[in-house]
């Protein structure tokens, strides 16, 4: 429990933290420098895992690691509120399986699960990214972009 805390949450929160920290001890005229801040997350934020498809796999899931991606993903929003005013946008970038060397059994389990029928490739992804730290995503700041195939939960 405390692990997935502290690898998932706790960073991002002392992130928050020195931000926070530091518009306090700033003139009103020194803007912050950093205008973008993606979190990535997963879909384990919001969906509960189908468990059959880690029985008899040596793949294990544990509910501290959804509970700190939910918690994360509120950060992401509680952030995106706070700062607003500073001009920087928060967004998370929530993640369905993404294919990284798993058993051929598991991928076919796992992608029944997905309207695409089948887990992301590392190039699925990249896109997202770019597109939220660039000029055309402004306006989009407190979002949780799930990028999963269409997970269906």
């Amino acid at each position: 429990w405390q692990l997935m805390l502290d690898t998932n949450v706790t960073p991002v929160f002392r992130l928050v933290s020195g931000m926070s920290n530091f518009l306090s001890r700033v003139k009103e005229d020194r803007p912050l420098r950093l205008k973008r801040v993606i979190v990535t997350s997963s879909i384990y934020g919001r969906a509960i895992p189908d468990f059959s498809l880690y029985t008899n796999r040596k793949i294990v899931t544990y509910p501290g690691y959804g509970a700190s991606k939910a918690a994360l993903e509120y950060l992401v929003r509680w952030s995106a509120t706070y700062f607003g005013d500073h001009g920087v946008n928060f967004n998370c970038v929530a993640l369905g399986g993404v294919f990284n060397g798993h058993s051929r059994e598991f991928e076919e389990a796992y992608s029944e699960r997905v309207a695409l029928k089948r887990m992301a490739r590392s190039d699925d992804i990249q896109g997202i990214y770019k597109f939220l730290l660039s000029q055309k995503a402004n306006f989009i700041t407190g979002q949780i972009m799930y990028v999963d195939g269409g997970y269906l939960p």
